[in-house]
């Protein structure tokens, strides 16, 4: 009975940052479900780009450094990581480079959307200095407090969502505001708490960091691309209203998709760089298919029951085919995730520069095809499961080559 529950507990703590993974999907879920009746269709679209900009910012903001330096930093032992200091240098700068050009680009495209010029570009800021306090965290092995870093600012927005709802306040530019102070919040307590925990050691051995920084950059680059080309190809093409209910479906649909997805590579990337064999490998990408399956399958049915009792006023029916290309790409980005993993943590320079070249072609033909072409959100989603299918096939085959070699 105390082994049981020795057992227990241990596989509990384990998978408890799995738990912060999905609350703060979850926080996320819940908020974009409630304000979708809380503020009207134009604010909603406002909010959607909002919310699509700080994704964005968070995933590349640093423009792929964090891979850099997950790959060539070690935990030497508890609470003691060994880094290059000119990968720490590269780290602060891109971030202060890419904060500032992107808060430029949000405030000359974006102008409908008005926020004051302060909160705008520190909280920019902040979210892309998170993505590389998480990975600190992450390589220290501090997965929980990683991940809670990571979501904190989901569950705070829902905080914040609850008390609109119920007492009754619409007010977007008070949403909007109370957002991005809590993501500045967030960043400075995490860097304060990593300062006083967390030693760094600067290690001497000698790296060839541009040519990795610049390799990581292409690869993270298509990989964002992948993740919000949908959204960025249907809020040029379609309006604002018609923006704001294209991301209120595809997070219905994506978001249980997307809690695995992260699971997966949060987990996987550090247990492939210790340990890594191709039956294991081909293992999992065949696991994670079949869990697509099933996920996509509960999401129809739970789509089916909200539509058929009117438990939310959302016309479902007329986003049929959409919904169906949605799992799909739910499907093939946890194929993906269960690739990528593996493929970041073991892949050759030379494997990674190949993949790149490859990945960039087709991106950007896909790309044009959609620009020009596509005229319907389907059209545009068809493309968007082209880009992630044809990505995954490409970086499995050239890492089961390395390893056969």
């Amino acid at each position: 009975m105390k082994e049981t529950f020795s057992h227990t507990i241990k596989y509990l703590t384990t998978h408890l940052s799995l738990l912060f993974i999905v609350l703060g999907a979850g926080c996320l879920f819940i908020s974009n479900f409630f304000l979708k009746d809380i503020i009207s269709d134009e604010d909603y679209g406002k909010y959607s780009i909002v919310i699509t900009y700080i994704s964005v910012m968070y995933l590349f903001g640093i423009l792929g450094t964090e891979q850099g330096f997950l790959r060539f930093s070690f935990k030497r032992e508890q609470n003691t990581i060994e880094i290059h200091k000119s990968q720490l240098i590269l780290s602060i700068s891109l971030a202060l480079i890419s904060s500032f050009l992107s808060y430029i680009f949000f405030k000359n495209y974006f102008s409908i959307i008005s926020i004051n010029n302060g909160l705008l570009f520190f909280g920019t800021l902040s979210v892309v200095l998170l993505l590389f306090l998480y990975n600190v965290l992450r390589l220290n092995e501090d997965y929980i407090l990683s991940q809670l870093v990571a979501n904190y600012w989901k569950i705070f927005l829902l905080i914040v969502t609850l008390y609109f709802f119920f007492f009754d306040v619409n007010d977007f530019d008070c949403l909007i505001n109370a957002i991005f102070i809590n993501i500045i919040f967030s960043c400075v307590c995490t860097i304060l708490f990593i300062l006083l925990k967390v030693k760094f050691i600067f290690s001497e051995k000698k790296i060839n960091l541009w040519s990795t920084f610049f390799h990581f950059f292409v690869s993270i680059a298509t990989f964002t691309i992948a993740t919000f080309i949908d959204r960025f190809v249907i809020e040029y093409k379609f309006s604002t209203r018609e923006f704001g209910d294209y991301f209120y479906l595809s997070n219905l649909i994506i978001a249980p998709f997307s809690i695995l997805q992260n699971y997966i590579g949060f987990k996987k990337l550090v247990k492939f760089k210790k340990n890594f064999t191709i039956s294991i490998f081909l293992k999992q990408n065949q696991d994670v298919v079949k869990i697509g399956f099933l996920m996509a399958i509960a999401n129809i049915v739970l789509i089916l029951i909200l539509s058929y009792l009117s438990i939310v006023k959302f016309k479902f029916e007329s986003y049929f085919f959409i919904i169906i290309l949605l799992c799909i790409i739910g499907i093939l980005r946890l194929y993906s995730s269960s690739i990528l993993s593996a493929f970041e943590a073991k892949v050759s320079m030379e494997n990674l520069k190949k993949s790149n070249i490859y990945v960039i072609l087709i991106t950007v033909i896909i790309l044009f095809l959609q620009l020009f072409i596509s005229n319907s959100m389907e059209s545009i989603l068809i493309f968007v499961a082209l880009i992630w299918l044809i990505r995954s096939l490409i970086q499995r085959y050239l890492l089961i080559k390395q390893f056969k070699k």
